[in-house]
């Protein structure tokens, strides 16, 4: 952000190799980040000179399935920093026991009375043997019930976000690439799957695996109307209630495959009732949105009439509403111009124009030379089309033009 003249910068952990693989989602002041390899964090804005990175202190959860193992876990006390003792290494962690990497995971524990609590790892004495602080209510004594969390530097992390009625949602941790884990209702940072007396009910966390006879690593999330959208490496996915028009619970969260084309790790974009978003290739974009007739989802491709555009791999892409209704979309072009350059980047911009049963598609290019670095690239302010275009073909309906590129970190975090 620039405030009087002076740009506010935070300081995080993300190297410049990890920002395409960021993904984000916005609530107020408020913006969560994911990466596969990365904790999940929040950019927090409490005034205009004021904002703040943190890592998320998650309440109860999320975490795997209970242990059905006989390996039972002591704790030595009922409140504060205790040390937790297994009866063997079976069951965590593959059977390798509690590992360093373990440190900040959570883990659930019930007692001889079915009440649950939650603790946080704060230190590893040995593959049986940690530390770790009672968050939840007071616990004692030994049990066989016990779960551990799902993300972990050990299991690796969320790789993508959204909201969905009134829930954050993460999805696509490294060694559970399918699985989906939603907040209680309306309070974010919150993912207890159960009461603490082990009752469910309906605005508890939401946990469910997209079954398929594939592995499909989750790429992206998106919110609509018709359900939760997820976009995986072999297809994309509806996520909703088992009946029609309600909202998702824990008992009533199903899953099933709208398509099979395909999503790239890139963050799709909403454009008014559709979302766009970038075949696994990279090299086409396609428009997914709820056709009443068909009772679905379809996805028809964008680039179809020139695929040529696209052909170098698209690397990035955001949509821009107003004052007309473009998607500047980056991409890697090797091509020789006039003039001798080549190995150049260029950013198209996508127009949609509604109009019954009218496709088309327009392109304007101009060179723009690679920068050494993307912490080079200006924050530019106009996106007007630069003098001595091209035009290259010319329908009706779709437009794609190329002009010079924003920062795209800059411009995501505006």
């Amino acid at each position: 952000q620039i405030v009087s003249g002076s740009a506010i910068e935070l300081t995080t952990t993300y190297l410049t190799a990890d920002l395409f693989n960021l993904k984000y989602a916005q609530s107020a002041d408020t913006l969560y980040i994911t990466h596969p390899s990365y904790p999940p964090r929040k950019i927090t804005r409490t005034s205009d000179t004021a904002w703040t990175i943190t890592s998320i202190t998650f309440k109860d959860g999320p975490f795997l399935n209970t242990n059905t193992t006989a390996t039972t876990l002591g704790l030595s006390a009922k409140t504060g920093s205790v040390t937790v003792t297994a009866s063997a290494i079976t069951g965590i962690n593959a059977g390798t026991g509690f590992q360093t990497t373990d440190i900040g995971r959570q883990i659930r524990w019930e007692d001889a009375a079915g009440n649950w609590t939650y603790l946080t790892i704060t230190a590893r004495g040995s593959t049986t043997s940690v530390t770790a602080d009672i968050d939840g209510p007071d616990a004692s004594a030994t049990s066989v019930v016990w779960r551990l969390g799902v993300w972990s530097e050990t299991t690796g992390y969320p790789a993508a976000v959204t909201f969905h009625q009134n829930r954050l949602v993460f999805a696509g941790p490294t060694d559970n690439p399918q699985r989906i884990d939603m907040s209680r209702t309306g309070d974010f940072e919150n993912f207890a799957p159960t009461e603490a007396d082990g009752t469910v009910v309906d605005d508890n966390g939401v946990t469910d695996t997209l079954s398929a006879d594939t592995v499909n690593v989750i790429r992206w999330l998106a919110d609509d109307e018709k359900g939760l959208l997820s976009g995986t490496v072999g297809g994309e996915w509806v996520t909703r209630s088992s009946t029609a028009g309600d909202v998702v619970t824990p008992s009533n969260v199903q899953s099933k495959r709208s398509s099979a084309f395909g999503s790239g790790n890139i963050q799709p974009a909403r454009a008014g009732r559709a979302l766009l978003f970038v075949q696994r290739a990279l090299r086409k974009v396609r428009e997914m949105s709820f056709v009443f007739q068909d009772d679905g989802f379809v996805s028809p491709d964008l680039t179809l009439i020139s695929e040529h555009i696209t052909q170098t791999g698209v690397i990035d892409m955001a949509y821009q509403p107003e004052p007309q209704s473009l998607l500047w979309v980056c991409l890697t072009e090797s091509r020789r111009l006039p003039g001798g350059a080549d190995t150049l980047w260029v950013a198209l911009v996508m127009q949609r124009e509604r109009k019954p049963r009218s496709r088309a598609l327009q392109l304007y290019q101009t060179p723009w030379a690679r920068p050494t670095s993307y912490t080079s690239w200006s924050n530019a302010t106009s996106m007007a089309q630069p003098s001595g275009s091209l035009s290259i073909s010319s329908h009706t309906g779709l437009m794609l033009q190329t002009t010079r590129m924003l920062s795209l970190w800059t411009a995501v975090c505006r």
